[in-house]
């Protein structure tokens, strides 16, 4: 269980920011906000899992997984690993 309080993007801070998850047919990754690139890498679905690998400058990586709970043509809901987990939920 998150032991944060739960943390909710209004929907006008979300309309300003205009966010996107760009997953591409060759397995790119690209996560913007605002008009910029907050992270790109390479993904990987493994069953019920997404396997992100960020690129970072000077050619280093950092691995995120991420559990998907639900996934259909219109909405991807997911979420971190960690013990104060994040949801995201994305809409087409």
């Amino acid at each position: 269980m998150n032991a944060d309080p739960e943390d909710i993007t209004s929907d006008e801070e979300l309309k300003q920011a205009s966010p996107a998850i760009i997953f591409t047919e060759t397995n790119d990754l690209t996560i913007e906000w605002g008009g910029k690139q907050l992270s790109k890498g390479k993904y990987k679905l493994d069953g019920k899992m997404i396997r992100y690998t960020e690129s970072l400058e000077g050619g280093r990586t950092r691995e995120f997984p991420f559990l998907i709970s639900k996934l259909s043509d219109n909405e991807l809901v997911f979420q971190t690993m960690e013990k104060n987990y994040t949801v995201v939920t994305a809409i087409r």
